[in-house]
């Protein structure tokens, strides 16, 4: 991945799954608050803890995700609950020209793997085919992070050990991969 596209639409997006009622909408200051509280009460996230201090870091995602070209959704569950946040960011490819995109995610300790954090991460590659108009989304992940791997794998993402920048495998990450063909609704 390289250069950042233009073409992230302006916020506000809504976006509802019919399925489940999970709802990613833009993230905005109001959901900073509860994003820090779900951050704050998981003891595995010692990394998000230590680089999300206080509420006013979180507010500054809102900045920084501006200035990268990235798409930030607040998710929440039917019930109206956060249980993560997802993002989205355009680039182009410098081989064939097809549109791809990175994504990011992160959910709440207790929502991580339940049907709601899958209907999540479709919801937003569906967004990204369907009106983005990507080729590709791809994701790099911890090996160790087994649970965000089942999410990426139920979705339809394909698995690699080699580095699609370097060429060269590695040891602690694995790269994911989804095209509009592959994703499984």
């Amino acid at each position: 991945m390289d250069e950042a596209v233009s073409d992230i639409p302006p916020a506000p997006i809504e976006l509802r799954s019919p399925s489940s009622g999970v709802y990613l909408r833009s993230f905005c200051e109001n959901d900073a608050q509860e994003l820090y509280d779900l951050i704050q009460n998981d003891p595995n996230q010692e990394r998000k803890i230590s680089s999300y201090k206080s509420v006013e870091d979180i507010k500054n995602l809102i900045v920084c995700d501006k200035d990268e070209g990235r798409l930030r959704f607040s998710a929440r569950n039917s019930k109206n609950i956060l249980i993560g946040n997802c993002y989205i960011q355009s680039f182009k490819s410098h081989e064939n020209r097809s549109k791809i995109a990175g994504i990011g995610y992160y959910f709440g300790k207790d929502y991580l793997l339940q049907e709601d954090s899958v209907d999540t991460i479709r919801l937003l590659c569906t967004y990204g085919f369907e009106n983005l108009k990507l080729g590709q989304i791809q994701i790099v992940e911890n090996k160790d992070n087994i649970l965000s791997i089942r999410i990426l794998e139920k979705i339809g993402f394909k698995k690699s050990e080699i580095s699609p920048l370097t060429g060269k495998p590695s040891e602690k990450y694995l790269y994911f991969s989804l095209t509009p063909s592959e994703l499984i609704k």
